[in-house]
């Protein structure tokens, strides 16, 4: 079904003629008096039919006269004149699919949108623009078709539609029909998709600036220096007293503008926000090195590999999207921090073993840490390919790829860079001096007094920590997920501001379907019973939920009154045939609202002997052979509904008119045996919080709207106008919920299942790394604590406070894993580097503090400040990405630096040492107070 977009502005009323001088210049040669002939939905039908060019339609003239098919004294077309002419189709966002299957949100489906029609040059609007329906364009059609139904009727059924309510939400005064606000829905082609939709949105601000609607943009004569000025200087105001999104000109909602609304916060955010992150990591990168060489040494370094993993997007055909665009600046700081690691060892082999060949000893030093640590990175990144949402995963595996590409910068770039720059100065102080030369600095001398302390008393530190451990982890089952897509927006953007003012003057502006499914083999209602049955369904959504719903659609909608009188009987039950036989030759009118379940007659398509044997059966219940059915495949009419929507008339070479009317009146004939009908009910829900009302759950919602609808598809009998015995079976009428709101409330279980899922992967798959990296399955199943120990933590936090989980927030959890993964290799590694040089488990420990605990703080530093950065984003995923990692990084930090050593030092970290460091250990311990070192008198004062 087709994509469109909802267009008006202050001042767009009923009586505006702008909204029809707009119209026309969308879509040229489609006005309000010439609605019968673009409007027939035969038009659309030779739009969508594969037909080649020699195939010719003629206008078909047919007249609905009697139903052949109703009993003698049958009343005509004479007696039923509104019945014989309905008003176009309403389109709408959503597909129908089935109930186990999530639905899509589809583009336009016109399939001959390159049509010389459309024109040559890619301006031309046709290009993108298949149909406009304005308030005033339905309120006519209704008025001429129906000219029973009173103005009261017509404004009652399209309210919250296309034409606003009557009490102004202002200044709530009673506004007369005239200057009631309405809209205009514009439907897009196939061409407009993708990154077109920007040209589509320009072009509509373009013709609408044409109109007087849109103001007109004044010329712009700075210099290329003040435009680079005035943005820095409009990024930082706006950060700091956030924007002011101005509703002058033309307003637009809908799917299409979502998309475009997220890709351009998120390239905002990219070109506005990855400099100052950027910045920020060589701010503190600087501070912590405190060497201005080495600092761009490392600078440069992440910010080739932030460019190339954005670079292999291209190369490997995939494109960026709002979340990805997160993605460089993640390897940057990544990169960044192991390159920090690298140099820290770099500087102690300086101090062991001089200048000379330093970069090759400090590669031959730290390649194993800093690969099984980048290793670890990716599997937790790698780890969100488990989520069933397209942006996570995507984010998750090119940054998995760009990690593990970033090792050949640390492990080839990096030490050739030090090579021709060596740090002679740190050289001349510190060379062959070993553990004695290193800076006592405030890092340094924070982690003694507090690694003292730890280790004194590890067992309380970590039974405090397993405590904390659980308590958090029962705030888990807890955690409450959202998605929805104006949370994805900060509340001063453009489109908040849009759809506010849309949904104050218009109404509601999500979609969500329930579509009705008769199963026509079980179900024997004629249908306008089927009609009636829609009507009261759609009656009592609309009665039962008025806080959640606004305007509701249907084919009744569409319908003339749906009161024909009393049924039963001849005379009644004549007239119940006649108006279903008008709406059985008027469905076509209506597809959007009604439909025949896609039943192919291509034999091609079907895939497994059981559905070529169910296709084989359909076509002997139809009596129609297989040369027939390919001839109406190659016709372009594969479908069921497609050949009973086709025109009379139809010319086709390879099936004569009399042979067409013949398959046609079979298909008819047993769609209404065996077929099943497809009623669509479509509802409006708001989009952001009404004033003086909640906000809307949608998991509630949904639930609400079942159990309004269930009890009259469980039980077709509380419908009193429709008889028990039309009704052979318990699923003969059924109901499949689809649109924007299920599409949201699913993606919400799919965040929850695939945070549990990519979370539990990753640690289960870095367990199996701790296992191969220390050579014990118990050691490294107790490795994987203090690392998942930070995320259970903070999840754990947001479950206990309530605080919702959204997109951003759920990429923290792995990424942060990782993240700890890297500090722990790196503190292990230099622990059993101590108990091989003979120190007790105590005495490693602080050597550990000594050796690594300052550039561990220094990488947790740049990494967690530098992606707070994205905290200041105007796309609300990136922004609670920025905050979830300071957050959580700093949390990693405690796990690494405080529950691990405690873990090391208490009884369970014998199983982190092999047997000869075992005994080593033991032996140091037993002769401590005979002979005390430095590190160890330090633990003790401590």
């Amino acid at each position: 079904y087709e994509s469109f977009i909802v267009a008006s502005w202050k001042g767009c009323t009923l009586d505006d003629p702008r909204l029809e001088m707009l119209a026309q210049k969308l879509v040229p040669g489609q006005t309000i008096d010439n609605m019968d002939q673009w409007a027939d939905a035969e038009v659309k039908l030779k739009a969508e039919l594969r037909i080649p060019k020699n195939r010719t339609t003629p206008k078909n003239e047919t007249q609905i006269g009697e139903n052949k098919d109703a009993p003698p004294g049958l009343p005509g077309k004479e007696s039923n004149e509104e019945w014989n002419s309905l008003p176009p189709h309403i389109p709408e966002s959503a597909e129908i699919d089935g109930p186990d299957k999530p639905p899509k949100i589809a583009d336009a489906t016109a399939e001959n949108s390159s049509d010389s029609s459309h024109g040559d040059e890619p301006n031309d609007p046709s290009l993108f623009f298949k149909s406009v329906i304005t308030g005033p364009r339905l309120l006519r059609m209704m008025k001429e078709q129906y000219p029973s139904l009173k103005d009261e009727q017509i404004l009652q059924r399209l309210d919250g539609v296309l034409i606003g309510p009557e009490v102004d939400a202002q200044t709530g005064q009673t506004e007369s029909l005239s200057t009631r606000n309405t809209a205009l829905i514009v439907t897009l082609t196939s061409v407009a998709k993708g990154k077109e939709l920007r040209k589509v949105v320009a072009k509509i601000k373009d013709l609408a600036r044409e109109c007087g609607i849109e103001p007109p943009v004044p010329p712009d004569n700075r210099s290329i220096a003040q435009k680079v000025a005035q943005g820095i200087g409009t990024t930082l105001y706006e950060m700091v007293y956030k924007r002011n999104p101005s509703t002058d000109g033309v307003i637009l909602g809908g799917p299409p503008i979502d998309n475009v609304a997220i890709d351009y916060e998120g390239e905002r955010t990219l070109y506005r926000l990855a400099g100052l992150c950027a910045l920020t990591g060589f701010i503190i990168a600087y501070g912590c090195l405190r060497n201005v060489l080495y600092t761009m040494i490392v600078f440069w370094n992440a910010i080739l590999a932030a460019g190339i993993s954005l670079a292999l997007v291209s190369f490997s055909g995939g494109h960026c999207d709002a979340i990805l665009l997160s993605m460089p600046a993640l390897v940057y700081v990544l990169t960044m921090s192991a390159s920090i690691h690298m140099l820290n060892y770099y500087f102690d082999t300086i101090r062991e073993g001089g200048l000379q060949g330093a970069p090759e000893a400090m590669v031959f030093r730290a390649w194993y840490p800093c690969l099984i640590s980048s290793v670890s990175s990716a599997i937790g990144l790698g780890s969100l390919y488990t989520s069933h949402l397209i942006p996570i995963i995507k984010f998750g595996v090119y940054s998995a790829v760009g990690v593990l590409f970033s090792l050949s910068l640390l492990f080839l770039y990096l030490p050739s860079l030090l090579h021709f720059f060596p740090d002679k100065r740190f050289a001349k102080h510190n060379a062959h001096k070993g553990a004695e030369a290193v800076k006592h600095d405030l890092f340094i001398n924070f982690w003694r007094l507090l690694g003292g302390f730890i280790i004194k008393h590890h067992n309380a530190v970590a039974i405090a920590c397993v405590i904390a451990t659980i308590f958090f982890t029962l705030g888990l089952y807890k955690i409450k997920t959202s998605v929805k897509m104006m949370r994805f927006f900060s509340g001063d953007s453009e489109i908040i501001a849009h759809y506010t003012w849309l949904e104050e003057q218009l109404g509601p502006l999500v979609p969500m379907e329930v579509v009705i499914e008769f199963d026509n083999e079980k179900c024997k209602l004629q249908t306008f019973e089927k009609l009636q049955y829609v009507d009261e369904i759609s009656r009592q959504i609309r009665g039962k939920l008025p806080d959640q719903v606004g305007g509701v659609m249907s084919a009744a909608t569409l319908a003339p009154d749906l009161n024909i009188g009393k049924t039963g009987g001849f005379r009644g039950n004549a007239r119940l045939y006649a108006v279903s036989g008008q709406l059985d030759q008027n469905r076509p009118k209506m597809k959007d609202y009604i439909m025949v379940e896609k039943t192919s007659f291509d034999i091609h398509a079907m895939t497994t002997p059981e559905e070529l044997a169910e296709f084989k059966n359909r076509l002997r219940q139809m009596e129609i052979s297989e040369q027939d059915a390919a001839h109406l495949t190659d016709a372009g009419l594969e479908t069921i509904d497609k050949l009973l929507y086709a025109p009379d008339d139809l010319i086709l070479p390879t099936i004569s008119v009399a042979d067409f009317g013949v398959l046609r009146a079979k298909a008819g004939k047993w769609q209404k045996e065996y077929g099943k009908d497809l009623w669509r009910i479509s509802m409006r829900v708001w989009a952001l919080q009404r004033e003086k009302k909640a906000d809307i759950d949608y998991a509630v919602f949904i639930n609400e709207v079942k159990a309004v609808v269930d009890p009259f598809v469980k039980n077709p009998s509380v419908f009193p106008e429709i008889p028990a015995k039309k009704i052979l079976g318990d699923d003969a009428v059924s109901a499949v919920y689809t649109g924007m709101v299920p599409v949201v409330y699913k993606t919400q279980h799919e965040l929850l299942n695939g945070l549990a899922e990519s979370f539990t992967s990753s640690a289960f798959s870095i367990g199996l790394v701790f296992m191969l990296v220390l050579k014990n399955p118990l050691a490294g199943a107790l490795a994987v604590f203090p690392n998942v120990f930070p995320t259970i933590l903070v999840f754990g936090f947001l479950g206990q406070a309530g605080i919702t989980v959204d997109v951003g927030m759920m990429m923290s959890a792995s990424v942060a894993l990782g993240m700890s993964v890297d500090d722990t290799i790196h503190y292990l590694t230099w622990f059993r580097d101590a108990v091989d040089r003979g120190l007790g488990a105590k005495e490693a420990a602080m050597d550990a503090y000594e050796r690594c605990a300052t550039a561990m703080t220094e990488t947790t530093l740049v990494a967690g400040f530098g992606l707070s950065i994205f905290a200041f984003s105007t796309f609300t995923p990136t922004q609670m990405f920025g905050v979830m990692m300071l957050v959580v990084l700093m949390a990693a930090l405690f796990g690494d630096l405080i529950f691990l050593p405690a873990v090391l030092t208490g009884p369970m970290g014998r199983f982190f040492l092999g047997r000869k460091r075992i005994k080593a250990s033991s032996e140091t311990e037993r002769l401590l107070p005979e002979k005390e070192s430095d590190v160890g008198r330090a633990s003790r004062e401590a």
